[in-house]
């Protein structure tokens, strides 16, 4: 979007009588709704399987969770979308049509979804290596700084970091140029499955564990006794499904002598 667009908008928006900050209120009510929707049926999910599998859910009452929670309605329930993200990728948007490619554009939705969704786990899992690198985690230690994990941790960034994983995400979300029907479908799926390595469970997720990045697998990843260089060789994608199929993975046999679940108890009474 252009500035003349945006100045125009904003014009036409004058003359009708309609103030601008009247319509960021009511996207941020609406975002913000969506947001409390979303972490509510995250909740629904995840402490009731916590709870079934004999893990405490006080510490949802705790400060160290409330802390989560606020980075979470911050970067999810419109705050941030609005007031620095989607103003950033309208500015850059037109200058980057070399990449609007729109690969995903027609194909079937049992084509396009899982397409997408591996796009992007593929490209997560890349950006997860950078945050471990010396450059970057600086910022990224704030993730890692949380001793009582909860799926709210999903959420615990750095400002800056947020917004250069974020913007180096354009590229290929116009490259794919996937609609909301497509996306939509996958968004809570997603949301669950980054949110799940972070509850205190103790599922190893049975055959699947060397596939799928679960709450066991991804104790060891925030274990206070892991180095960086050794996080940086770990796979800790979104759902971790590549890395199986191209062997990124090297302490998996390591983790694999460890008892179910012994790390994910330990890390809610004090690891990061």
């Amino acid at each position: 979007m252009t500035t003349a667009a945006i100045e125009s908008g904003f014009f036409y928006l004058a003359g009708s009588g309609i103030s601008p900050l009247f319509l960021f209120s009511r996207k941020l009510v609406k975002t913000m709704a969506a947001a409390i929707l979303l972490f509510a049926g995250l909740f629904i999910v995840i402490a009731l399987s916590e709870a079934k599998a004999g893990a405490s859910v006080k510490r949802y009452a705790t400060r160290n969770v409330f802390n989560d929670l606020i980075y979470a309605l911050f970067y999810q329930g419109g705050i941030y979308m609005l007031l620095i993200y989607t103003p950033f990728f309208d500015l850059v948007r037109g200058r980057l049509s070399l990449f609007d490619i729109h690969l995903v554009d027609g194909m079937p939705a049992y084509l396009s979804l899982p397409l997408y969704f591996l796009a992007m786990d593929f490209y997560g899992y890349w950006i997860h290596r950078l945050q471990h690198t010396r450059w970057f985690w600086p910022f990224h230690s704030v993730h890692h700084s949380q001793t009582q994990l909860s799926f709210f941790t999903l959420y615990r960034f750095h400002l800056l970091e947020q917004f250069w994983t974020g913007a180096t995400v354009i590229i290929p979300m116009l490259i794919l140029g996937a609609q909301p029907k497509t996306w939509l479908p996958l968004q809570f799926l997603h949301n669950l499955l980054t949110a799940l390595p972070h509850a205190e469970l103790n599922w190893r997720m049975g055959p699947l564990y060397r596939v799928l990045n679960g709450p066991v697998f991804h104790s060891f990843h925030h274990s206070p006794t892991r180095s960086t260089s050794t996080r940086i060789s770990e796979c800790s994608s979104a759902s971790g499904i590549f890395c199986l199929a191209l062997l990124w993975m090297r302490p998996i046999a390591a983790g694999s002598t460890v008892s179910p679940g012994s790390t994910c108890r330990k890390r809610s009474r004090g690891s990061s």
